[in-house]
C-alpha cells in the first residue's frame, strides 16, 4: 500500500485528487495539507511514502519546502503538480530533489502513474502530450 499525502492550497482539486486515486487499491490518501506548514506538521506526526505536492501553495517557497519535507522523511518521494509547466519550473522541482512533476491538466492516469513510479524511486514527468522518463536534465 502506497500511503499518499496530498499537499495543495486548493480544497476542490485536493477533494477530486482523493477520488479519482480512489480508484486505486494500492493507494491510500492518508493525509491532505492547505499549505506547506500543515504540511510539514502532518509529516511530523505521520509517515508517508509518496507526498503529492503544488509546486504554488502558501507557506515555506518551494526548494526550501522540498528539502525539509525531504529531511524530515528521507525515504520521501515527492510528485510535484502545478498548471505552470514552464520547464524552469520542471528543472527546479526535479534539482530539488521532487520523483517527478504532473502538470495538473493531464490525465488521471498520468497522475497515478506518477504515484507508482515514484514510490518504486523512478523518475516520472508528464506534460502536454507527452512522457518524459528522464529528458530533464537534474545535473
Amino acid at each position: 500500500m502506497i500511503r499518499l499525502l496530498i499537499a495543495d492550497d486548493h480544497t476542490a482539486v485536493r477533494e477530486r485528487v482523493k477520488r479519482l486515486l480512489e480508484s486505486d487499491a494500492a493507494i491510500s490518501v492518508v493525509a491532505e495539507a492547505a499549505d506547506g506548514f500543515e504540511a510539514l506538521n502532518l509529516l511530523s506526526t505521520i509517515t508517508v511514502d509518496v507526498a503529492l505536492v503544488d509546486i504554488s501553495m502558501p507557506g515555506p517557497r518551494f526548494v526550501t519546502l522540498l528539502n525539509r519535507l525531504r529531511s524530515m522523511q528521507p525515504t520521501l518521494k515527492i510528485l510535484v503538480v502545478s498548471i505552470n509547466t514552464d520547464e524552469a519550473y520542471v528543472q527546479q522541482a526535479l534539482r530539488s530533489g521532487a520523483a517527478g512533476f504532473v502538470a495538473k491538466d493531464r490525465a488521471a492516469e498520468d497522475l497515478i502513474e506518477g504515484i507508482h513510479r515514484a514510490h518504486r524511486g523512478e523518475r516520472f514527468v508528464s506534460l502536454q502530450n507527452r512522457h518524459l522518463a528522464t529528458s530533464f536534465d537534474t545535473a
